[in-house]
């Protein structure tokens, strides 16, 4: 991200903090607020950051600060909101345009800012990958979503949004594929096992357990009282127990 462009998303979300700091319960019904429904699908400390005192916010920054998170926290915020927004029934393209540029503004700044180990930065990547395949542009989103899957090897959604976005520019192989890669992570999870089947049109079966099963077994031998693995034929007794 140019200087330029770190400038103006640090100024937004300079402003979107300042906003949030000190309104009446009047100047909290802004259409630009994150709504009750918005702050449930954001992180549980957005709300404390945007909105609460200093005293409410010291738990959440004694847990996110020891590696300097907190500062970029009402970034981290403003993203959420613009990815929540442009995912919202009935929005005008203009619109979703605009919470678009602010979404990728903000993901990318947190991105850059936030310690290498932050937990949200494969849901980040995600989030991104999600608003460029709606934007038409399958390539970038694509390396997003194999950078949440990097970071996040278990990232059920992350697969099945890339297998999602295969099929659709009509690669099924390549949505298979991804579908594939997730059950190689978790070969049961109920909705990687489901969305195998609408694309293959029959039950995904684990490599290892169908190999395992398949393996041929060796003759069994019976082995005599006297440690003979000699297997006596039909009609002939065993061999008799050696004597003391």
């Amino acid at each position: 991200m140019s200087a330029a462009a770190k400038a103006v998303v640090y100024a937004s979300g300079f402003l979107l903090a300042f906003a949030f700091a000190g309104l009446s319960n009047a100047q909290r019904k802004f259409p630009d607020l994150p709504t009750a429904i918005e702050y449930m699908q954001m992180p549980p400390y957005c709300k404390v950051k945007l909105e609460g005192t200093a005293e409410e916010q010291k738990p959440w920054q004694a847990k996110l600060d020891a590696r300097g998170d907190w500062q970029h926290i009402h970034h981290l915020c403003g993203a959420y909101l613009h990815y929540i927004r442009y995912f919202r029934p009935g929005l005008a393209a203009i619109e979703k345009k605009n919470q678009a540029h602010n979404a990728f503004l903000q993901i990318d700044y947190v991105l850059s800012g936030l310690s290498p180990s932050f937990y949200l930065r494969p849901q980040l990547h995600f989030m991104k990958a999600r608003i460029l395949a709606a934007e038409k542009k399958p390539g970038d989103a694509i390396r997003e979503y194999y950078k949440s899957i990097e970071l996040l090897p278990s990232n059920v959604p992350a697969y099945i949004g890339l297998a999602d976005l295969f099929e659709g520019l009509k690669q099924r192989e390549d949505a298979v594929g991804a579908i594939e890669k997730g059950l190689a992570q978790l070969p049961e999870n109920q909705s990687l096992l489901k969305r195998y089947q609408a694309l293959v049109g029959k039950p995904y079966v684990n490599p290892q357990t169908a190999e395992s099963r398949s393996a041929p077994s060796g003759p069994r031998q019976t082995e005599s009282p006297s440690g003979s693995s000699e297997v006596p034929q039909k009609g002939e007794s065993p061999p008799p127990a050696a004597s003391n």
